[in-house]
């Protein structure tokens, strides 16, 4: 597979900064080249990238940065079908994104790990992660709409 010079240019730096021993550039790049990678629908090159990147982060302490990481991760599973994985992924970042009490990253992850439970035939635990997203979101927003009607579709489909 032939990768975007921009993937070019992010490994380079990550060698740069390898070399140097800028863990937390290391930390930065490894994110920014796994978002690279899933752009290009790279999906092994991006878990990898991640995952790595998480760790950093977690060695470094950096608990924002490994949630943010985890949330990748977590999106990158789903993209291959990993329900599993995907699931842990958002579990693992939406501890993170609670302790660090960032509601807009909390209802992301809730909103993605509902949608793992659909996938994995659970629709009682989707509804419940997207109701405990629907109280952090505005009621006026596109979000909150669009949630609130996956919640009126699985639950309909369920009653039938």
């Amino acid at each position: 597979m032939q990768f975007s010079p921009l993937i070019q240019r992010y490994e380079a730096d990550l060698a740069r900064r390898q070399l140097r021993g800028d863990r937390i550039g290391q930390a930065m790049v490894l994110y920014l080249l796994g978002q690279a990678y899933a752009e290009q629908q790279a999906w092994d090159e991006a878990i990898e990238c991640y995952r790595t990147s998480q760790l950093l982060c977690q060695n470094l302490g950096d608990r924002q940065g490994e949630g943010l990481a985890l949330h990748s991760l977590g999106v990158a599973y789903a993209k291959q079908g990993c329900w599993s994985e995907a699931g842990q992924s958002f579990e693992d970042s939406l501890a993170i994104q609670r302790e660090l009490k960032d509601p807009d990253s909390e209802w992301l992850n809730l909103v993605n790990l509902g949608k793992v439970y659909l996938q994995q035939g659970l629709p009682a635990k989707a509804i419940s992660c997207w109701q405990a997203a629907l109280l952090l979101l505005p009621p006026d927003t596109l979000e909150h709409q669009q949630v609130s009607h996956w919640i009126a579709a699985v639950d309909s489909g369920n009653k039938s």
